[in-house]
């Protein structure tokens, strides 16, 4: 019998050598992570492999075992030995609680392909399509393209239910689909619908919803708006959003509509042609818009509802290269279009050295700083022509506070004037009943 002083390291030896054992055959085995939930066979004999299905407001894939021991494997290498190499993860989903997919695309014999297809919409019990609506990423994990796909819609209700799988590169994906399990189906009373006419007032505004309007299949809220009982047809409803009791929210009428009840939340704006404070318009510009490829430098500062802008410039359609020096944008080189360009892009990076920023607009656009906005606030670039006419800004990016705004003009138009307005979103909500169920 060896001696007790031997026993007790020969023990932690032993025991060592077990659990080393038991995790090799754990990594060979696969683990809990598996190789995937669902296949879909797709008509060129492609596959479709859904990773996960997360829900909720954090969404991640995890590739690999154990992640809470990261730390020490990158710490120890040798250890990567017995546990495995560090986990690796992905991020997918943006603010919102919704449905978040990660998925990837495999060819014939099993071997990863890039940028696979999109889904295209989930179907709930009573056949409610709902668009997956709001993004997609790709990622590589694991020597694997990854792709997540967040939505803020889908059948919360229901355990199970269908994703559809779209059309990728004009191909048919054949009408595939996925069945997604839902750990925690939505259980809850619903809401009651108001009686319809229903009336909010809100800063000294009266808005009536009187019901939806257009085609059964193309509806759309009716609203009338009064200010000391005259009507004010310049209050538009300029941010529309749709919800149901159970968490879902779109910026269309495409909820289920065997809802007791939709939540209709309406933001209200005047229109560019109407009167304007000091504190809520400011002319940018007037005269002519720059020839294309030519950049005209803006200068001043205004405070509009408490949000500053500082002008930059007013440029017409071409390509422009900037360059950040001394906490501002200098223009390096610039040029119009080729004639057979039509495109709008930009793109920005940085290095040890510089930051840069290079902009391709097919249209005239304008370039200014924006601080202290706001969710309540709402803001556009609009351009008045020799006609009186009002013509509001087409898009817009951001790089940081700066943002580049492309402008609609029709090609007949001169323009004399670009102004901007700021303005203070009139929001009200109603619960009503839902458009009329359609026909199978």
């Amino acid at each position: 019998m060896p001696p007790r002083s031997r026993v007790f390291p020969l023990v932690l030896l032993a025991g060592f050598l077990v659990g080393a054992g038991l995790l090799m055959v754990y990594r060979k085995s696969g683990g809990s992570a598996g190789a995937g939930v669902v296949l879909a066979d797709l008509p060129d004999g492609s596959k479709l492999r859904l990773w996960k299905a997360s829900f909720g407001t954090n969404h991640e894939m995890v590739l690999g075992r154990m992640p809470e021991w990261d730390g020490f494997r990158r710490k120890f290498p040798w250890a990567q030995r017995v546990l495995g190499a560090p986990t690796e993860r992905i991020r997918g989903g943006w603010s919102g609680n919704g449905l978040c997919l990660f998925y990837s695309w495999e060819d014939e014999q099993g071997f990863p392909k890039p940028r696979p297809p999109w889904f295209s919409s989930t179907v709930d019990e009573h056949g409610c399509v709902m668009d997956l609506d709001s993004g997609r990423g790709e990622s590589n994990l694991g020597g694997t393209n990854i792709a997540h796909q967040y939505s803020r819609l889908y059948p919360r209700r229901m355990a199970h239910f269908e994703a559809r799988v779209g059309d990728e590169h004009g191909a048919s994906t054949g009408g595939v689909s996925m069945s997604i399990h839902n750990p925690h189906p939505w259980v809850g009373e619903s809401w009651v619908p108001e009686p319809v006419p229903a009336v909010r007032d809100v800063d000294g505004l009266r808005v009536t919803y009187l019901g939806f309007q257009g085609s059964g299949r193309h509806p759309w809220p009716k609203f009338e708006v009064e200010q000391g009982g005259q009507a004010r047809p310049e209050w538009r409803a300029g941010r529309v959003y749709f919800r149901d009791v159970t968490g879902n929210e779109a910026q269309s009428p495409e909820l289920c509509r065997h809802e007791a009840a939709w939540e209709i939340e309406a933001s209200f704006e005047r229109v560019p042609e109407s009167e304007f404070g000091p504190d809520e318009a400011w002319t940018i510009h007037t005269g002519a818009i720059p020839d294309p490829g030519v950049l005209e430098a803006l200068e001043g500062s205004r405070t509009l509802q408490g949000m500053t802008v500082n002008l930059m410039g007013l440029a017409g359609p071409g390509r422009f290269e900037f360059e950040k020096r001394g906490g501002g944008w200098t223009l390096l080189r610039s040029q119009p279009l080729d004639p057979e360009e039509r495109g709008t892009g930009s793109s920005w990076g940085s290095d040890s050295n510089r930051q840069w920023m290079n902009l391709t607009k097919s249209t005239p656009w304008v370039m200014f700083d924006l601080t202290g906005f706001t969710p309540d606030l709402t803001w556009k670039v609009v351009t008045r022509d020799t006609t009186g006419r009002w013509h509001a800004h087409s898009g817009w990016s951001g790089n940081g506070s700066s943002y580049t705004v492309e402008l609609a003009i029709p090609k007949d138009a001169v323009v004399t004037e670009v102004r901007f307005i700021a303005q203070r979103w009139r929001t009200v909500a109603f619960k009503v009943p839902p458009p009329q169920i359609l026909p199978p």
